[in-house]
């Protein structure tokens, strides 16, 4: 047992530093990039828009949970569908935060490789559905929001959107799922002999299995480096960890039935295949280039890039427990709220409405909502409307209490509605 408390910490506070430098660029990225620019961007469809959308879609912090309502809305404003699809390919695959985390852990070839591949493999998904589908040109809708976007936004507001969004909304997303991957490794690394892996997960069947746990599964980019990080270091090839890291956030179980209802359930089947051929592909691929470099460059023989003294290792490790801690009370607190909500009879639950809030105000129920990206997007959507003053989203209510000098009721529900979620 303390060999497994030994090596979980130490995982731990190696990956504190890289976890705070990914989710502060994570909320650049927020920032810089405005949905309705992602509208014009994607509209056409073919090759062209499939570059464009991979090459957006791979540096952008979305699961691929919080990337579905992103592209149903992108898709409802006229972005194509080939475009689409290799948004939705290249996205959950990488971000900002867990690019930094592989090139620490596990080499610049692995990192440079990761990206690359899913760049790569967007771009070939949307041509391949371009190429299949015939697609036509859509007509794009102007997003409503264009002159929220156009309205000049301080420094000091830009850097605390910056922070709100990587060090509250992102973590608040993933905190328990890297939780989970860190506390996964430790078993692995600690409890599960290294023969018994190597045997069991191993070659292409090793590769097969991989895919036949990571489809269907939950688990964002960031939170399946520390798994993957362990089985290499059981002997586990690269080429079947990258399998893992792509076939695992790209997508699962639930979000391919959002989209197979929202877009189609042939574009949700072929986006499933595609994901299987080239994170195999991918994985082969991988394997083969370290077969061709020096010893060093394989994850398994490198050390890990110690960039900090091993004090300040303490100090980054404390401020993101602390993070963690407070991400994780918040959204158990939560959860008995909406249980007690959930649990009342008399149709009479009480609902937070924060200060400055009245009854007055609007509140709308919204389907859809499944992380803290859904949240800001909701909001975000919700304060185009006009005379809106103040929004409060909240998810695990799955309502939202708008105030304001009557603002209109309809506008509001179709504001929600174009950013790709649901009014009960």
């Amino acid at each position: 047992m303390l060999n497994f408390l030994t090596n979980t910490y130490n995982l731990f506070i190696q990956m504190a530093p890289y976890l705070l430098i990914g989710f502060f660029l994570a909320g650049v990225l927020f920032v810089a990039i405005p949905r309705n620019r992602l509208v014009e961007i994607l509209g056409t469809p073919g090759i062209m828009s499939s570059i464009k959308a991979a090459l957006i879609g791979v540096p952008l912090p979305l699961c691929s949970c919080s990337v579905i309502p992103t592209a149903i809305s992108l898709r409802k404003n006229g972005a194509s569908k080939s475009s689409i699809m290799s948004f939705l390919i290249s996205t959950p695959q990488t971000g900002a935060d867990s690019i930094i985390i592989t090139y620490s852990f596990l080499g610049p070839v692995f990192a440079v490789f990761r990206v690359i591949f899913a760049f790569i493999s967007g771009i070939m998904g949307g041509l391949f559905y371009f190429l299949i589908s015939k697609e036509k040109k859509s007509v794009i809708i102007k997003a409503k929001d264009k002159n929220v976007n156009n309205i000049k936004t301080s420094f000091i507001q830009k850097l605390k959107t910056i922070f709100n969004y990587g060090y509250v909304n992102l973590l608040n997303d993933i905190a328990f799922h890297l939780i989970l991957g860190i506390l996964v490794a430790g078993i692995i690394s600690t409890f599960i002999p290294a023969n018994i892996i190597k045997s069991s997960v191993s070659g292409l069947t090793g590769k097969l299995i991989m895919i036949a746990i990571g489809i269907p599964m939950y688990i964002c980019s960031t939170a399946s480096i520390p798994i993957a990080i362990a089985l290499i270091l059981k002997g586990v090839s690269p080429g079947t960890a990258f399998v893992f890291l792509m076939a695992g956030p790209a997508t699962n179980i639930a979000s391919l039935i959002v989209i197979s209802k929202s877009i189609s359930k042939k574009f949700a089947f072929s986006m499933t295949g595609i994901l299987i051929l080239f994170s195999l592909l991918g994985g082969i691929i991988l394997d083969f280039t370290y077969s061709l470099l020096p010893a060093g460059f394989i994850p398994e023989k490198a050390k890990i890039t110690k960039i900090f003294p091993h004090t300040l290792l303490i100090i980054f490790a404390i401020i993101f427990a602390l993070l963690l801690l407070k991400s994780i009370v918040k959204q158990i607190v939560g959860y008995f709220n909406k249980r007690s909500i959930t649990n009342c009879t008399d149709g009479n639950c009480n609902i937070d409405k924060g200060d400055n809030m009245n009854n007055n105000d609007i509140t709308i129920t919204i389907d859809g909502m499944t992380c803290n990206h859904c949240k800001m997007a909701v909001e975000k959507a919700i304060k185009t409307v006009e005379n809106v003053q103040k929004v409060q989203v909240m998810l695990e209510q799955g309502k939202a209490v708008i105030s304001g000098n009557s603002p209109d009721i309809n506008a509001i529900k179709s504001a929600v509605i174009e950013a790709g979620y649901e009014i009960k």
